[in-house]
C-alpha cells in the first residue's frame, strides 16, 4: 500500500494474544507472548506494547464493575482489547486515515471490537480453545510451543482478510442470509436431508444453501453463524478459480481420482459442552446448491465415500435445484418491487436468529458485500447506523430520527431483539414523509414480523 493509500484508509499497526496466568520469571516474559504481529518486531517492543496493554486493562477495572476496557483512543489510532478465555488476552492497534482530510472515516468501536472478537471466534472454530491446546502435553513449554503453533498458522492468514478498509455495521452483526421457501419445497429439502443421514449415517449434522443464502441447517445458532461467515467470506471466493466441475470445494478435488489431495478441514462445535464436538466439514456444491456435511473426526474419510455421495446425492440436488432457484427468483423480485427506489434502502438484522437482509449492500455470491448508496453518504450513512445501534444497546427498544451531515435521513428502530435502519437520501423529505416511507417499508417487508410500534 502506497503512502497516499494508507492515509485515506485504516492499517494494522500491531495485533498480538499473551498469557495472563503464568507468572514468568523477568528475564522470561517473552514467553508469555502466543502470537505478535508484526512478526519482525523485537521483542523489547514487544514487551513494551503487551505491558503497557497489561496495565492498561489492570487500571480499568477500578472503574466499577461493569467490564474491563474495550478501547484506547489517541490522536492517530485506536486500540481495541478482548479477554476471550481465562488468563489470556488480545489486543489490535489500528492506525487512523488522515483525519483532516477524511473526517468522515473514523472507526467504530462497535465494528473494529467486533472485528477483534470474530477473530477469536473463527480461531477457536478451527483450532479449539486456546486452553485446550495446554493440555496436549504433560510439559508446559511444548503446551505453549503448540498453542503458539496453532495461533501463528491461524491469524497469519486470517489477518490478511481482515476488512479495515471497509468494516460497516453488518461486520458487526455477522447476519446470516436465509432463502425463505414455500412448504412444498421446503419439504423436498428437508427429505434430501433426511436421505443423506440416512444413507451415510456417520454424517452428524447437515446445511444447505443455495449460491450465500441458507436453506436448512442442523447447527445450533453460535455455529451456522461462524460457518456461514467461512463459507461466504472465505471458501467461496476461493473457489471461484476452481474447475467449474469441481463439486467437493473440501475433500478431494478429482473425485474419481484416486491419487486426488484429500484436503477436508477440522471445526470444533457446540462449545456450550465441556468438551466441544470435533468435526471434519465436507463441502459439496452443485447446480447452485451447497450441501455441508459434518462428520466426527474419528471417521476416516477415503476416496470410496466421496464417490459415493457423490453418485448419490448429486443427481438428487440436481432435480431439487430448479424448485431452489425459482423460489430464489421469486423471493428477489418480489424484494425489488417492494423497495421502490434507491434513495430508500434498508438493513435488518435479528438477534434471535441472526437473520440479515440489507440493500444498503450489494450482495455478489463469491465476493465480499459493498455499499451501495450515494457514493456521498456511504461513509456518513453507515457510520450513523453504527451510532443509533450503540445508542440502542445503552437505552433500550426505540426509534431514532437522525439528519445527517450528507443530507441522508436515518432511521433507527429496536423492537423484540429486531434492528432496523432505513436510510432516506430523497432531497428536500420532510420529517412526515420519512416517517410514512418507514411506516411503508414495514408493512411491505416485515409485517410478519413483530416490530412494535
Amino acid at each position: 500500500m502506497t503512502n497516499s493509500e494508507s492515509e485515506k484508509s485504516h492499517s494494522l499497526v500491531n495485533f498480538f494474544v499473551f498469557d495472563t496466568s503464568r507468572n514468568f520469571p523477568e528475564d522470561e516474559e517473552y514467553k508469555s507472548i502466543i502470537y505478535y504481529y508484526p512478526k519482525e518486531t523485537s521483542k523489547d517492543t514487544q514487551m513494551k506494547e503487551i505491558g503497557r496493554t497489561a496495565a492498561i486493562l489492570k487500571f480499568s477495572q477500578t472503574f466499577g464493575t461493569s467490564g474491563n476496557c474495550h478501547s484506547l483512543h489517541t490522536r492517530k489510532t485506536r486500540q481495541y482489547f478482548n479477554e476471550p478465555e481465562p488468563g489470556f488476552c488480545m489486543a489490535m492497534t489500528v492506525k487512523l486515515p488522515n483525519m483532516s482530510l477524511h473526517n468522515d472515516l473514523e472507526p467504530h468501536d462497535k465494528v473494529f471490537n467486533s472485528l477483534l472478537v470474530h477473530s477469536y471466534h473463527m480461531f477457536r472454530l478451527f483450532m479449539g480453545t486456546m486452553s485446550s491446546a495446554l493440555k496436549v502435553s504433560e510439559q508446559p513449554e511444548e503446551e505453549l510451543e503448540q498453542l503458539k503453533l496453532r495461533a501463528a498458522y491461524f491469524y497469519s492468514k486470517h489477518l490478511q482478510m481482515m476488512p479495515l478498509e471497509d468494516a460497516d455495521l453488518a461486520d458487526a452483526f455477522l447476519g446470516i442470509q436465509f432463502l425463505p421457501m414455500d412448504k412444498l419445497s421446503f419439504l423436498k429439502v428437508r427429505s434430501l436431508v433426511s436421505h443423506v443421514e440416512q444413507t451415510f449415517p456417520c454424517i452428524t449434522s447437515t446445511t444447505v444453501l443455495y449460491q450465500d443464502q441458507i436453506i436448512w441447517t442442523g447447527l445450533c445458532q453460535d455455529d451456522i453463524q461462524l460457518i456461514y461467515n467461512y463459507l461466504t467470506t472465505k471458501l467461496f471466493p476461493a473457489s471461484l478459480s476452481l474447475n467449474t466441475e469441481t463439486r467437493f470445494l473440501t475433500g478431494p478435488a478429482d473425485v474419481h481420482s484416486l491419487t486426488s489431495e484429500m484436503r477436508i478441514p477440522h471445526v470444533f462445535l457446540n462449545h456450550s459442552q465441556t468438551i466441544p464436538d470435533e468435526c471434519q466439514l465436507v463441502v459439496y456444491r452443485i447446480a447452485g446448491v451447497t450441501v455441508c456435511l459434518f462428520i466426527p473426526a474419528s471417521v476416516e474419510l477415503d476416496h470410496d465415500f466421496f464417490a459415493s455421495l457423490d453418485l448419490i446425492v448429486g443427481p438428487r440436488i440436481v432435480a431439487l435445484s430448479a424448485d431452489v432457484a425459482e423460489q430464489a427468483l421469486v423471493r428477489k423480485t418480489n424484494s425489488s418491487l417492494n423497495t421502490g427506489t434507491d434513495s430508500i434502502r434498508f438493513l435488518y438484522f435479528n438477534q434471535w436468529n441472526m437473520a440479515f437482509k440489507s440493500t444498503l449492500h450489494q450482495s455478489i455470491p463469491g465476493h465480499r458485500r459493498i455499499l451501495q448508496c450515494q457514493p456521498s453518504a456511504n461513509n456518513d450513512v453507515i457510520k450513523t447506523c453504527a451510532d443509533l445501534c450503540e445508542d440502542f444497546s445503552s437505552f433500550g427498544e426505540g426509534e431514532i430520527l437522525v439528519k445527517t451531515k450528507s443530507d441522508a435521513w436515518v432511521i433507527g428502530k429496536l423492537s423484540n431483539q429486531r434492528h432496523l435502519y432505513v436510510v432516506v437520501t430523497r432531497k428536500n423529505a420532510e420529517l412526515v414523509d420519512i416517517c410514512d416511507e418507514v411506516r411503508r417499508l414495514r408493512n411491505l417487508l416485515f409485517k410478519d414480523i413483530l416490530l412494535l410500534e
